[in-house]
């Protein structure tokens, strides 16, 4: 269960590029309303039991509440919209002709990259900013 009533991003931090990513959404987040996660960590705590362990680790996960984990493309319009003037972007974005595909090629792009990385087996273990501890 999720501790957290904010919406959780759910992380592999041992990826540079997922590492990269979570930092930008950081960034992006400068009210601090999203808290992040490791994927181990949001396993351990029961709020990935609804995925498979190979889409488990294929790419980031949004959690907005107990019952919607949504991942990967599918949560990407859901995380811009919860982003400052992300209900502006994601609606630009939706009603640009070829605004949808797009968006879904640049996440396609950066889960390449994602697997890339962790094909080449470099692990980081490195947890960059605030990372939620739930008991």
């Amino acid at each position: 269960m999720q501790a957290s009533k904010r919406p959780l991003l759910v992380y592999d931090v041992d990826c540079g590029a997922c590492a990269r990513f979570k930092r930008a959404v950081e960034f992006l987040d400068p009210r601090g309303l999203m808290d992040f996660i490791s994927i181990e960590r949001a396993q351990d705590l029961g709020l990935l039991e609804a995925l498979s362990n190979q889409r488990m680790h294929a790419s980031f996960h949004l959690i907005k509440s107990d019952e919607d984990v949504e991942s990967g493309a599918e949560a990407f319009p859901s995380l811009v919209r919860m982003l400052p003037l992300g209900w502006l972007t994601s609606k630009m974005l939706a009603s640009t002709p070829g605004g949808p595909r797009a968006m879904a090629w640049v996440y396609s792009t950066a889960a390449r990259l994602h697997g890339r990385a962790c094909e080449r087996g470099s692990p980081r273990s490195e947890t960059v900013g605030t990372e939620v501890t739930m008991a």
